[in-house]
């Protein structure tokens, strides 16, 4: 093992993975999440029991789950930081 995969946060990656799947699977059951990412069912379960409660992942009333206000909220807070540093190093030269 390289020092590189010692300092990484498992449970991180896997949730993670999972809010990728989310994203690209659309509508998907934790069943399919669990053989999408190869992530044992029960923890697909926690972790999404996590995600839930921070809202960057919703239940639909089938089941199935979609990525949440939360997850948006992140990704455009963070294109409008990188679309103000664009400008503030524009006006710099």
């Amino acid at each position: 093992m390289t020092s590189d995969n010692q300092s990484m946060v498992r449970s991180l990656q896997r949730g993670l993975r999972l809010m990728n799947a989310v994203g690209e699977q659309g509508p998907v059951h934790a069943k399919q999440l669990a053989r999408y990412t190869g992530v044992p069912l029960a923890t697909v379960y926690h972790l999404l029991r996590t995600l839930l409660h921070d809202k960057y992942v919703v239940r639909l009333g089938d089941g199935s789950y979609v990525l949440g206000p939360a997850l948006h909220a992140v990704g455009g807070g963070g294109a409008r930081s990188a679309v103000a540093a664009v400008d503030a190093n524009r006006c710099e030269t």
